[in-house]
């Protein structure tokens, strides 16, 4: 039983995403709410580069990650508070910007 109802979730999760790539678009958390929202990818991105010009946010040039990453490993290391076999070594991931949308909901 546990097979075919993974199956069937599989093939829904397939055919979602094969929409989604045709359609160019994508799903995304609502701002304000616990809704999502299925966005076309160039719209989401003209209300991320609006955001971006409103906000006058500055456009950085290089990831400066792993710069930041060693920085704070070697913070960890130097540190005498934190017992040697609690010091972890930090591993550098590239992470997707996670954008948000606002949802307009009418009051009834």
């Amino acid at each position: 039983m546990h097979n075919i109802r993974h199956k069937r979730q599989q093939h829904t999760v397939n055919t979602l995403k094969a929409l989604l790539k045709h359609n160019n678009s994508t799903i995304v958390k609502a701002d304000k709410s616990k809704a999502i929202v299925i966005i076309n990818k160039d719209n989401l991105d003209h209300k991320i580069q609006s955001f971006i010009k409103e906000n006058n946010i500055p456009i950085m040039n290089k990831d400066t990650t792993e710069k930041f990453q060693k920085q704070i490993q070697k913070a960890i290391t130097q540190c005498t508070d934190i017992k040697e076999k609690n010091k972890t070594q930090i591993h550098h991931q590239h992470e997707t910007i996670n954008s948000t949308t606002k949802s307009k909901h009418k009051n009834t």
